[in-house]
């Protein structure tokens, strides 16, 4: 594993060593698959982060403790997917959200590459819509698995649709920056029905889902929730076992391709499944490349247990110069945002 430190300075290229690694980047996003996992912390403000409730839950299975299960995923509930509907809440850190994504595309946009596909596969645990509201206020084509307009069906054949724009004028095309939106844990906008997924509004089932709180039947209406749940007996309907695998099948396929980055952000490799696919494929994969955006020392830590023996784990970190040394910062979207700023910069 190579550790890296950008150097928080007014302007983010002043430093020699940022110029370095803002040039590393450039050449990256320039000649490389991109992927990009993203977890909890890119939903930071609005979802809390509920640390070990997974072993908490799963504890308490294990002991058959229903009651006290069924407390943690209210809390679970309360803390994470009741707050996704708040419309004022939602709006915390939603413009650096759309910041990161639109310079995403826009890196991608300016790729010089005729080889490589102007496409970004985003793989996310989260199940709220923080990811599509940026990516719709942005204007930007993203494809979710979804097909059908009057009653959309879920169908991981729907990825990998490559786009293009034919001017008006001429016959020419020119290929579209297209995203890939995958949500292994499923999303607060799934149904399930008869063996499928459908896209509902999730705004009533959460508000009758609140009111059933304090009734015995809350679980009852908790499980009509089409989401992997945060404990290690994770899936309970057949059909949400299927689409699991077969996006975590999809992860894989697009780590072992040649030339391949995985940029993560916010996301703990706490998921046991996605942890071991990865590592699989830095074992197995030589061109591939994980660039982990660590938020703090504890982050970091936690990083180095599991990947130090891997050369091809690059993690950055984010420090300050103080007195005479440097200390170790929160690194906040809108940092990562101002180094990919440069990138983009570096790309016209």
């Amino acid at each position: 594993m190579n550790i890296i430190s950008f150097i928080k300075t007014d302007e983010i290229n002043n430093s020699a060593n940022n110029q370095l690694l803002i040039t590393q980047l450039k050449k990256e996003f320039q000649s490389c698959n991109i992927n990009i996992l993203l977890g909890a912390g890119f939903s930071c403000g609005v979802a809390e982060l509920l640390g070990n409730i997974e072993k908490e839950i799963s504890c308490a299975e294990k002991n058959d403790d229903a009651n006290t299960v069924i407390q943690l995923k209210k809390k679970f509930f309360n803390k994470s997917i009741l707050p996704t509907i708040d419309k004022e809440k939602v709006k915390i850190g939603e413009e650096e959200r759309i910041r990161f994504l639109g310079l995403i595309k826009k890196i991608i946009d300016n790729r010089q590459s005729s080889i490589l596909h102007k496409i970004v596969n985003i793989f996310t645990t989260n199940y709220d819509l923080l990811i599509e509201s940026a990516l719709e206020k942005l204007n930007i084509d993203y494809m979710d698995g979804f097909s059908g307009k009057i009653k959309p069906k879920f169908s991981t054949s729907n990825y990998g649709i490559i786009l293009s724009k034919q001017t008006s004028i001429s016959s020419m095309t020119s290929e579209m920056t297209t995203f890939n939106l995958y949500k292994v844990h499923g999303s607060l906008t799934w149904a399930c029905a008869n063996g499928d997924i459908y896209r509902i509004d999730p705004t009533d089932l959460i508000r009758s889902i609140e009111l059933k709180m304090e009734d015995e039947e809350f679980e009852e209406y908790y499980n009509k929730l089409a989401i992997v749940n945060p404990s290690k007996n994770k899936l309970e309907q057949t059909v949400l076992n299927v689409n699991y695998y077969d996006q975590l099948r999809l992860y894989c396929n697009e780590l072992e391709k040649n030339n391949t980055i995985l940029l993560s952000f916010g996301f703990s490799f706490a998921d046991e499944h996605i942890l071991q696919m990865t590592k699989r494929a830095l074992a197995s994969n030589p061109t591939f490349s994980l660039l982990i955006i660590s938020y703090d020392e504890n982050a970091t830590n936690g990083y180095k247990r599991e990947f130090e023996n891997f050369s091809n784990v690059t993690l950055f970190q984010l420090k300050k110069e103080d007195g005479d040394g440097c200390i170790t910062i929160p690194f906040e979207q809108k940092e990562l945002n101002n180094i990919l700023e440069e990138v983009y910069n570096g790309t016209k």
